[in-house]
């Protein structure tokens, strides 16, 4: 607590007014760093806002992917059925050719040209089967895997950002925190400053 040198007529005056000046460039200094903290504050609040739009914008992006995904798993459903059909069809074709290949000596006779012809029509179906479930697996495989790598930087991003705000929110905190307690403390010397200047006779 600030102490006045006395006087013949009670406080020194001038040390009385270099001393209020002291404390008004406090308030001001503390006035200026309330400010600064009100300005952090809306900083603070409005990254919080952008955090809560990345946090949906990831929400509806996972939803994408996932509606994704499920129309990559319908589209590979039709290439397995494609390829099941196919497959079918090259049974189908494959006993053909053994019928003709064992047709009775009356029946007419089928050219082996014509059973090359099948047997090719056979390889090619069986090709293109093939082709159509080892393409379908690839890339059901490399959508998922980069559908998985998106999600997880984009997890990672939001997890780092969270992590800031936290920390400069605790920060923040802690300095409203010493803010206040300085200007109790000010304000209390003040008033004991009043009830001095109070018994001071004139």
């Amino acid at each position: 607590m600030k102490r006045f040198t006395v006087v013949n007529n009670g406080y020194d005056i001038d040390e009385v007014n270099r001393f209020i000046d002291i404390v008004i460039n406090r308030l001001e200094q503390l006035n200026n760093e309330k400010a600064s903290l009100n300005e952090m504050i809306e900083k603070l609040k409005n990254e919080e806002m952008q955090y809560n739009e990345v946090i949906e914008k990831l929400n509806s992006e996972n939803g994408e992917l996932n509606a994704a995904i499920e129309g990559l798993n319908a589209e590979k459903d039709d290439l397995i059925k494609t390829a099941e059909e196919l497959n079918n069809e090259k049974t189908s074709l494959t006993k053909t050719i053994e019928e003709l290949k064992n047709r009775k000596p009356e029946e007419p006779a089928v050219s082996s040209k014509d059973i090359n012809k099948l047997e090719k029509a056979i390889l090619a179906v069986q090709e293109t089967s093939d082709k159509i479930q080892e393409t379908a697996r690839e890339e059901a495989r490399v959508i998922v895997e980069e559908a998985k790598n998106n999600a997880n930087s984009i997890i990672h991003e939001a997890l780092l950002n969270s992590e800031k705000l936290e920390h400069e929110k605790a920060l923040l905190e802690s300095n409203i925190i010493m803010y206040k307690k300085r200007v109790r403390s000010l304000l209390e010397s003040q008033l004991t400053l009043i009830d001095e200047l109070d018994n001071i006779e004139v």
